[in-house]
């Protein structure tokens, strides 16, 4: 059954500005990615998620057309397209909302901004970039949506640049691991969070890429650092801890020293955490607040979530009381994010993608492990690959696992560390059975390099 909503995500603007941000992608993304990979197969990757993202870009606006009324693709253009009229007719009106906090809106601005995404620090923000887009667009949907397409394409090479240079995995199957992933391609396309995520993330990674530095690249590097700290703070937090990690734990030979490390880690921050210092001096970042959020999250998503039609997860015995809690509910939380939904608890098709991709994940991670614990293999790897990025992952694995409690939600958080779990997993596989074969012909992955 249709359902008819009063404001269509399809205007007649669309007719015109759609097409033009369709060839205005095709151009940046041919341009700005393909014209500098080296490679025909290589470019033949970015065009097939090029493809088939411009696909999705159309389905998905069909779907919201003729069928959903809501959910945040939804909200999100037309908050945006809200704040862009604004931009055109009142730009001074439009400053105050994009630098005034919310509770310090006069009554004309909370009358614009009375939709709930205006006071959500990280929603705000996305509608803010989302306005600014659709300058040239007006208030065409297609137009954003297609730019969203090369933002995500664009700091997904930046990205899979960065880590070909480690030389773990073929040049090919290096791009098809960050393009290809089919949670990836599904997820960062239109308008979400995700697209902007990957589009700072490649920011951040095109300034590590060598050691040649330029201003251009350092001010790129803080626009994306700015971006995730708005928008999705927890991957910073969790970057930059987790390169903190590896640092302490590299600084150690022996074994003992490197636990004794993390305990000592541990213990501090409990201790320091229950003492009046911590809550006096920050406050703000006080782990009873971060605690206050996190149940809040857990609360609404429990509510949003129908266990009975397969739609949800809930962590057992995890009620986010104290840091014990939430190290005790870790393992538990990252399975589940790494893993889920399985096959047989996918009962929508939305999630059958997912289960399929985790199935697939699941068994490259069995032969992974078996490699490295029971055939003493790829041991040379972990000299080979950043520490830090592992690290990384597994903590925010573990605080996707522990804040979605939706299997929709988790797919589309846990598809910003997808193409690194893969990528790991398959730097294992590949250092074992890699040598059998050369360079790029890769049978398994049935495409040739014929440059």
């Amino acid at each position: 059954m249709f359902v008819f909503f009063k404001e269509p995500i399809i205007s007649s603007i669309d007719w015109v500005a759609g097409p033009c941000g369709f060839f205005l992608s095709l151009f940046l993304v041919g341009y700005f990615v393909v014209s500098r990979l080296g490679s025909r197969a290589e470019k033949q990757v970015v065009w097939l998620a090029f493809g088939f993202k411009s696909l999705m870009v159309l389905f998905s606006a069909w779907l919201y057309q003729s069928y959903y009324g809501f959910g945040d693709t939804f909200g999100y253009f037309h908050c945006a397209r809200d704040l862009n009229q604004l931009l055109w007719s009142d730009i001074a009106t439009w400053w105050d909302i994009v630098v005034v906090d919310p509770a310090a809106f006069e009554l004309q601005e909370r009358f614009l901004t009375s939709h709930p995404y205006y006071r959500s620090d990280s929603t705000k923000w996305v509608l803010k970039f989302c306005s600014i887009l659709l300058v040239p667009g007006r208030a065409s949907y297609l137009w954003l949506s297609y730019l969203m397409v090369f933002l995500s394409l664009w700091g997904l090479y930046q990205i899979s640049s960065w880590t070909a240079k480690f030389e773990v995995l073929p040049p090919l199957v290096n791009r098809m691991v960050f393009f290809l992933v089919p949670s990836v391609l599904f997820w960062s396309t239109g308008v979400l969070k995700e697209p902007i995520i990957f589009f700072a993330l490649g920011l951040m990674f095109h300034f590590l890429i060598d050691r040649r530095l330029s201003i251009y690249k350092a001010i790129g590097a803080v626009i994306g650092i700015f971006l995730i700290w708005h928008i999705k703070p927890y991957i910073l937090t969790s970057l930059i801890a987790a390169y903190l990690l590896s640092q302490l734990y590299a600084l150690s030979r022996s074994t003992v020293w490197k636990l004794g490390i993390v305990f000592v880690l541990i213990l501090s921050f409990s201790v320091f955490r229950s003492s009046s210092i911590f809550d006096q001096q920050i406050s703000g970042w006080s782990l009873n607040l971060i605690e206050e959020q996190l149940m809040r999250i857990q609360e609404s998503q429990i509510e949003s979530t129908d266990l009975d039609s397969g739609s949800g997860y809930v962590i057992e015995g995890f009620q986010s009381e104290s840091i014990i809690d939430v190290i005790a509910a870790s393992w538990s939380a990252f399975v589940t994010s790494m893993f889920r939904p399985y096959i047989w608890e996918s009962r929508k098709p939305i999630n059958l993608l997912s289960a399929l991709e985790n199935f697939v994940l699941l068994c490259l991670s069995f032969g992974a492990l078996y490699f490295v614990l029971v055939k003493q293999r790829a041991r040379q790897l972990w000299t080979q690959i950043p520490s830090f990025i592992g690290i990384w992952v597994v903590l925010l694995l573990i605080i996707v696992g522990l804040t979605s409690f939706n299997f929709g939600t988790l797919s589309r958080y846990r598809c910003i560390v997808a193409p690194f779990v893969f990528w790991y997993v398959l730097a294992v596989w590949w250092s074992v059975y890699g040598d059998r074969r050369s360079g790029e012909r890769v049978v398994l992955l049935s495409i040739r390099d014929r440059t």
